[in-house]
């Protein structure tokens, strides 16, 4: 059943992000589009990312393309850690989230985490999809806010949507 449905715009370049989160049986899943232009790049990006119901995330998924590069990537938590289209991500095996940079709807995992009375520490989040010249890359940071557009700059968003279930 959907929960909540949004549509961000962009204020910092042209762009719009629409995303939907549901509750499925083994937790939440968080799906949307994000379409922009970085840099003067036009792309298309649509991701999912599945949680359990504690908002952990277990899986994310984004698909689409930045100018002419295909975008295919599958991130999936496991008993080992994390791993990125198959492979093992090593040294990311305390991170908790996954926070696609290109959009600000994976905020919300960690913020509905916190809500949660067993964690009550931030966590360490693995902090996104970030690219330059569309050469998409992970990278791991605490959870602070701290978050940067492709091309560098911190996104913003129009809106204050209400995703509270």
């Amino acid at each position: 059943m959907t929960q909540a449905r949004v549509l961000w715009r962009r204020l910092d370049a042209p762009g719009h992000d629409a995303c939907r989160l549901t509750r499925v049986a083994a937790g939440w899943r968080l799906e949307g589009s994000a379409v922009s232009l970085e840099s003067g790049v036009p792309a298309r990006l649509d991701y999912r990312v599945t949680c359990d119901r504690g908002w952990r995330s277990q899986r994310g998924q984004v698909r689409g393309w930045f100018g002419e590069r295909a975008v295919v990537l599958t991130v999936v938590r496991d008993a080992g850690g994390w791993t990125v289209n198959g492979e093992r991500a090593a040294g990311l095996e305390d991170c908790v989230d996954l926070d696609f940079g290109f959009t600000p709807a994976t905020n919300l995992l960690p913020i509905r985490r916190l809500h949660c009375r067993s964690e009550r520490q931030p966590s360490r989040r693995l902090h996104g999809l970030t690219s330059r010249q569309a050469r998409w890359s992970l990278y791991r940071n605490a959870m602070s806010g701290e978050r940067r557009t492709p091309s560098g700059t911190r996104p913003r968003a129009s809106g204050t949507p209400d995703l509270s279930t």
